[in-house]
This record gives structure tokens, C-alpha cells and sequence, in this order.
């Protein structure tokens, strides 16, 4: 009886012994398909969202076997559409039809035959979102030959200008006769609208 008792107890212990490892074992995870091999191409798999917009986060990577590549086209990319202009005379810009005007430079040069300016500014007049508003950029004094003084401004900036509108350049000076702005140079590009 007691060998019969003490396999029980040994039996019972084992079983313990094997149990608490089946528990404490992390499990491997199975998935629905097997891998395809490189040379095949697995079948699709229907995928169902519900929860729109989908939020995603972290890397997304896409595949493609190559026989098939997916096209690509960065349709934002400012080189697309360059625009660079001169303002001589102070004439206008006016914004084609379906394009936004994206300014990204300005630089301008004002002449002055008489005494030194106590302010001497450029201005760009744009309309964006149906609002008008005039932008300044003050020009630093950057030489003098005889009576004639030299002012000038090269700045980065981000303007926009609405389709079917005018940029208009400026100026606005004071305590400096016969003041006259030799040219105001905008760069920037073009986008379209849908």
C-alpha cells in the first residue's frame, strides 16, 4: 500500500510539475496563411475597416515584387512651377486663373539723390483668402556715391497671393527727396487649386 501511495504522490507530482511549465510557457503565435515563397505571389486577403479616418502610426512600409512598380509623383514640389519676378517700373504681377502664388523671397533697391532716409520701405500688396494687405520690408542703407544713397533689402519670407489677383509693389519713404525704387524682385512658384 505504501508503494502504491508513494507512485501516487510521484505521479501527482510530476503532473503538478508539468502543469505549471505548460502555464508558464510563452506561446508561439500562429498565424491565418503561410509565408509565400518570393517567386509567388500570396492571394489577397479581404480587409474590412471600420473606424474611418484609419489612425496610423509608426512605419509604413510597401511592398512591390517589382514587376509591377507603382508610380510616384510629388505634385506639391515648388520646381514645378517657379516663378521669379521683376517689378521695374513698379508694374504689376496678376496671379493666373486656378494657381496660388507662393512668394518665398523678396529683394528690392531703392535709390535716394537727396539727404538720408529716416525710412525707407518696400511694400508687396497681395490678397489672400479675399483679405488685401499690404507687406513691408525696410531696406537698410548699403552705400553712398556722391549724393546718391543706396538702400536694399533681401529677405526670406511666405506670402500668398489668390488666382486672378495682383501683387502690387511699393514703397514708403521718409526724410528722402527724390527717392526712386529701382526694382523689387519676388521668387516663389506656383500651385495649382482643385
Amino acid at each position: 500500500m505504501s508503494k502504491l501511495k508513494n507512485s501516487l504522490i510521484a505521479t501527482l507530482g510530476l503532473l503538478a510539475t508539468l502543469g505549471t511549465v505548460a502555464v508558464l510557457t510563452p506561446r508561439s503565435a500562429i498565424g491565418q496563411k503561410a509565408a509565400a515563397s518570393p517567386t509567388t505571389i500570396p492571394p489577397p486577403l479581404n480587409v474590412n475597416v471600420v473606424n474611418t479616418p484609419l489612425p496610423v502610426t509608426g512605419t509604413i512600409n510597401v511592398g512591390n515584387l517589382g514587376d509591377a512598380p507603382l508610380p510616384v509623383r510629388d505634385v506639391e514640389n515648388p520646381a514645378r512651377q517657379p516663378v521669379q519676378f521683376e517689378f521695374n517700373g513698379l508694374n504689376d504681377y496678376q496671379v493666373p486663373a486656378g494657381k496660388r502664388l507662393v512668394i518665398e523671397y523678396v529683394s528690392a533697391e531703392l535709390n535716394s539723390l537727396a539727404s538720408a532716409c529716416t525710412k525707407a520701405v518696400a511694400t508687396l500688396q497681395t490678397t489672400a483668402g479675399g483679405v488685401e494687405e499690404s507687406h513691408p520690408f525696410y531696406l537698410q542703407l548699403i552705400g553712398t556715391v556722391g549724393t546718391q544713397r543706396d538702400y536694399a533689402v533681401n529677405q526670406q519670407t511666405r506670402l500668398y497671393a489668390d488666382p486672378n489677383t495682383m501683387v502690387q509693389p511699393g514703397s514708403r519713404t521718409a526724410g528722402c527727396g527724390g527717392t526712386v525704387i529701382e526694382s523689387i524682385v519676388i521668387s516663389g512658384y506656383l500651385v495649382d487649386l482643385p
